[in-house]
């Protein structure tokens, strides 16, 4: 009988321990998954009818620019906060030289 109520409140408390760890691990599954979801992806030239979102690169006027948050038609690269400049244009190729 003693054992038997030991063995009982042993599991309770272990129960209620594991709780927080669950919800912890919950959160950090949640938060994976979130991560694997989003990311970077080229999604081409930038149009300007169109909505990128958070994490979306495109080149405008020769530079590559990342969207730093959803962006709703009509924000510019270069001309709207919500763009983040990644390459600049470089520029043209016409005063190069052989190497030799």
């Amino acid at each position: 009988m003693l054992e038997e109520t030991l063995a009982k409140e042993l599991a309770a408390i272990i129960l209620e321990q594991q709780k927080p760890l669950r919800d912890e691990i919950a959160k950090l599954k949640t938060r994976i998954a979130e991560l694997e979801s989003g990311g970077v992806r080229y999604v081409g030239v930038h149009q300007r009818a169109q909505g990128y979102r958070r994490g979306d690169i495109c080149t405008a006027d020769g530079s590559m620019w990342c969207a730093i948050t959803n962006i709703d038609p009509n924000e510019t690269p270069g001309q709207s906060s919500k763009w983040q400049l990644c390459c600049r244009a470089g520029r043209d190729a016409k005063d190069v030289r052989p190497a030799t």
